[in-house]
Formats: structure tokens, C-alpha cells, sequence
């Protein structure tokens, strides 16, 4: 349990302080807008919206295939009017799904993840998250505060954020 909750610092502090000082995708992140959507069965459907740019990156499984990843700008996860250069207020509304370029999921996770609908063949590790409060900051170290304010499903999930 000790090496799950030092990875998930890790990870989160990680996406923190790249949010922080605004260098998301040289840390890794590509970050990108989803719309939830109900069909005329009621079941939920989700929607990646195109982002302000493409970002071409290998995959970790097959390193000769190239990936185009939708990458948002920060206007979508930070809002621009209340945040400031020391104090960025992350808000955004629908979904942020959060990919890290640099590193695979561990095995066990694709594994289990293979039998599922959301198999990912690129080897990244994907997450979704969704404001829970109207302010959420985060500081230099990479800490949000209020720490329940962001709830995550997917990969941050299995490694202990908030999952609501």
C-alpha cells in the first residue's frame, strides 16, 4: 500500500505542479475536454472535443506508431478571470481527461483494463476529471486545495484520488 500511495503523489503532485507553472505538455500532460452525453436509453456516452492543437507523440507499446492527441488550452481547465500567477483557481465544466505521455500504465492496470470497453492501446495513462466546487487552486508543490474538490476516474482513481 506504501508504494500505491507514494506513486499516486506522485502522480497528482506531478500534474499539479506541471498545471502550476503552466508546462503541461513538456511534463507530459495533454489534457482534453469531454462532454458527457445520454442516448435515448439513458446510457451515458462520453464525447473528446477537439482540442487548440495536435500534439504528435509515439506510443509506449509500439514506438514506431505516432499518436495525434487533441490538446486543449489552459482557458478550458483554469479559470482566466479569477486566477492569478501565484494562486491558478482550476474550474472547468463536463470532463478533463488527462493523458501522461511519458510513462505506461502498470501491467496489472492494462490488464485489466483490456477486458473492458476502454482498452487503450497506446499504453498512456488516461484519467478523467471533474470539479466538484466552484475553487479549486493549486500551489507550486502541486497540491490542490480543496482536496476533495476534484473527483477522477480511470488510472488517478486506482491510485487513490478522490473518486467522490
Amino acid at each position: 500500500m506504501v508504494n500505491r500511495r507514494k506513486a499516486y503523489f506522485g502522480s497528482i503532485m506531478h500534474f499539479g505542479r506541471a498545471l502550476f507553472t503552466r508546462q503541461l505538455t513538456q511534463q507530459g500532460f495533454v489534457i482534453q475536454k469531454v462532454i458527457e452525453r445520454k442516448n435515448s436509453r439513458g446510457d451515458v456516452r462520453l464525447i473528446g472535443l477537439p482540442g487548440d492543437s495536435l500534439l504528435e507523440i509515439y506510443s509506449l507499446t509500439n514506438p514506431k506508431k505516432i499518436r495525434a492527441l487533441p490538446m486543449a488550452s489552459y482557458k478550458v481547465i483554469l479559470d482566466t478571470v479569477r486566477s492569478t500567477a501565484l494562486e491558478p483557481i482550476v474550474y472547468f465544466t463536463d470532463l478533463i481527461q488527462v493523458t501522461y505521455t511519458k510513462e505506461q500504465e502498470p501491467y496489472a492496470f492494462q490488464r485489466a483494463r483490456r477486458s473492458a470497453s476502454t482498452a487503450n492501446g497506446s499504453g498512456f495513462q488516461y484519467s478523467l476529471l471533474r470539479t466538484l466546487e466552484a475553487s479549486v487552486t493549486v500551489d507550486a508543490t502541486g497540491q490542490f486545495w480543496r482536496p476533495h474538490g476534484i473527483r477522477s476516474e480511470g488510472y488517478l482513481l486506482d491510485l487513490g484520488i478522490n473518486s467522490g
